[in-house]
């Protein structure tokens, strides 16, 4: 078996107590934020939970800290992962 391992790919995130807009982005998951995995001056990546409970495949989202700020974003709450790219590599598993 094999881990996901993003290549290329960008997941911003839309505040998900809303109703989302029409994007040009086609891939538009429902997720939870689980937990913010790093924080910079300038930007936050947070482990996101794919569904709406976020038990789903596991996403890395990486948001600039003035929209995380704007939006509100915070551990817990539904979001829209927009996935915009072409590239998913998955590694193998060294258990297996």
């Amino acid at each position: 078996m094999k881990n996901s391992r993003p290549s290329g790919v960008l997941v911003p995130v839309a505040n998900g107590s809303e109703s989302l807009e029409t994007v040009t982005i086609v891939n538009v998951l429902r997720a939870k934020i689980l937990e913010i995995r790093s924080q910079s001056d300038h930007r936050v990546t947070a482990l996101l939970g794919l569904g709406e409970d976020g038990d789903g495949a596991r996403l890395l989202s990486r948001v600039t800290q003035r929209s995380w700020n704007e939006l509100g974003l915070r551990a817990g709450l539904p979001v829209y992962a927009q996935v915009k790219g072409v590239a998913l590599v998955r590694r193998e598993d060294p258990a297996t």
